[in-house]
């Protein structure tokens, strides 16, 4: 009989999530823009295949310390080098100056729920939007939408998200 506080082991790692996280590794590599770990958690408990599944189950979630680590081992073997208390020391420090970072400065791309606000922008598919989405987005964002003076009309919203794609890197 297992007691109450029986410690359960982590299931495995499945090869589609280290194919994925490392493929989330190497864009930033090439970038030089590193992924967050938190949005690489996000991203998991929602991406989905062409056919609107889930590509991953909830047993195969993973949490952004998790990620995080993975991401700094593989950069340790990348480096050839095996992590040290002092590496670790650094990449706490690191990972709680781009906290700080992720919290005050707006990343490319900019994403909500399911939604790259960037790219529907460049296309120019926001307008295909529903207002609830819209409004969804705004409030998922952050954005101020108290000035908006008609509340059931999309193109105040629309403009609003425009504003704020018009900040990203990706339009700069």
């Amino acid at each position: 009989m297992a007691g109450p506080f029986r410690k359960e082991s982590l299931p495995n790692v499945s090869q589609r999530n280290r194919r994925s996280i490392f493929k989330k590794f190497n864009e930033g590599e090439v970038s030089g823009v590193k992924c967050d770990p938190v949005e690489v958690a996000k991203e998991m408990r929602s991406k989905k295949d062409v056919q609107g599944n889930r590509l991953f189950q909830s047993t195969e979630f993973l949490t952004s310390q998790q990620i995080s680590s993975y991401f700094s081992r593989v950069a340790a073997k990348v480096r050839g080098i095996a992590p040290t208390a002092d590496d670790q020391n650094a990449e706490a420090q690191r990972r709680l100056v781009s906290s700080v970072l992720d919290q005050v400065c707006l990343h490319h791309p900019i994403v909500s729920n399911t939604h790259n606000i960037c790219e529907l922008f460049a296309i120019g598919k926001l307008n295909s939007l529903g207002l609830k989405v819209l409004k969804s987005i705004c409030s998922d964002l952050n954005i101020e939408t108290k000035d908006i003076r008609d509340k059931r009309r999309k193109k105040a919203y629309v403009i609003k998200l425009q504003d704020l794609v018009k900040q990203c890197s990706c339009t700069s």
